[in-house]
């Protein structure tokens, strides 16, 4: 074997290589694209929960029953088309998430960064109408989770000077754990999305009619059921994201 013969050779076996992980990670962004497709409904549920429960805080306190005042911070909880502080940084967190999958697809696909420049502007573009929660005056329950989304925002602007399949595995040796952490966050915020969604169920149900309490308590179990198949689908696109972790940095055959 000559010499030029035996460099193309490793120069394809090198190559090979370089593809280490891109099959799971494309299972995992599959999943995740579901995660994102349910949420909005999910979502939205939950910022009516969550939304009415804030007012009622906010005007049973008033003493005509309704605030006189409309303070900058309590905006997104009046305005109908804005989401509530958890709703708000929940669909941040998602968002951003699915920032991250679609250019990191893009490397997984050997595309040089030079091409990705204008499409990953796009994509980031296309986040305008979801609200990044640091603006918001947020709970520590709650800022928790816009932080790590935000951490994930920037590992997008580190991934600015890179490209190729080889930066796909690069990228992901660095940013997968926070990933991990943010999914890991949302699925830690089940008891708090179910308390918003059902808290005005639970209230009717004290005072309740036994006809009525049975209607109710089937409500809840229907809400439940939504939100834990969402929370479910998480759980389930965190674990191929594990499988993605594992693969890129498992031993490659020829």
């Amino acid at each position: 074997m000559s010499w030029r013969t035996l460099a193309a050779f490793l120069v394809i076996l090198a190559g090979c290589g370089t593809t280490a992980g891109v099959r799971e990670f494309q299972t995992y962004t599959s999943a995740f694209t579901s995660v994102y497709e349910a949420s909005d409904t999910v979502l939205t549920e939950i910022a009516a929960a969550e939304r009415s429960a804030e007012i009622d805080l906010i005007d049973g306190t008033a003493a005509q029953g309704v605030s006189s005042d409309l303070e900058p911070e309590n905006i997104a909880i009046f305005a109908p088309n804005a989401d509530p502080p958890f709703v708000a940084a929940t669909r941040f967190a998602i968002n951003s998430v699915l920032q991250f999958n679609d250019i990191m697809s893009r490397y997984a696909s050997g595309r040089a960064f030079s091409f990705l420049r204008d499409e990953t502007q796009s994509i980031r573009d296309a986040s305008i109408g979801f609200v990044d929660p640091k603006s918001l005056e947020l709970g520590a329950e709650f800022a928790d989770i816009s932080a790590s989304a935000k951490v994930v925002g920037e590992l997008l602007t580190l991934m600015e000077g890179a490209g190729s399949r080889e930066a796909f595995r690069t990228e992901m040796r660095r940013s997968g754990a926070e990933l991990i952490t943010l999914l890991d966050l949302l699925v830690s915020k089940s008891d708090i999305a179910f308390d918003l969604l059902t808290q005005d169920d639970f209230a009717e149900l004290d005072f309740a009619s036994a006809s009525e309490a049975a209607k109710i308590r089937d409500r809840i179990k229907t809400e439940r059921a939504m939100l834990a198949n969402w929370f479910y689908m998480i759980q389930q696109s965190r674990g191929l994201l594990d499988r993605t972790m594992n693969a890129i940095d498992a031993p490659q055959s020829a």
